[in-house]
């Protein structure tokens, strides 16, 4: 959401420290406000030339299911137990229901 500093280059150093199938992005302004609003996340940077800033953002996470459908959000109002216990639930109903499909 910040793209003066989240380059691609930046990203990957950032994703090293989480699961392998994470997915980070960024582009320009444009684009970034159009994906935001698709995912309903808030984020406000300030705007000009100043290096040191902090951009005010959305705290939750979602869970996509195995055919990148949203499934869940998770927000701070969990425990990180909960939060697992929720995923758990919600993967295996996602997982059942797809191979239904199949």
């Amino acid at each position: 959401i910040d793209p003066k500093r989240d380059t691609p280059e930046r990203l990957r150093a950032y994703k090293k420290d989480y699961h392998e199938r994470l997915m980070c992005l960024t582009g320009p302004n444009e684009e970034i406000g159009k994906v935001s609003k698709a995912f309903r996340v808030y984020f406000s940077a300030p705007a000009g030339d100043e290096e040191d800033y902090l951009v005010d953002h959305s705290i939750f996470f979602y869970l996509m299911g195995t055919n990148g459908e949203f499934l869940e959000y998770f927000g701070k109002n969990l425990s990180a137990e909960e939060v697992a216990h929720k995923m758990m639930r919600v993967l295996r109903s996602d997982i059942a229901e797809q191979s239904m499909k199949a």
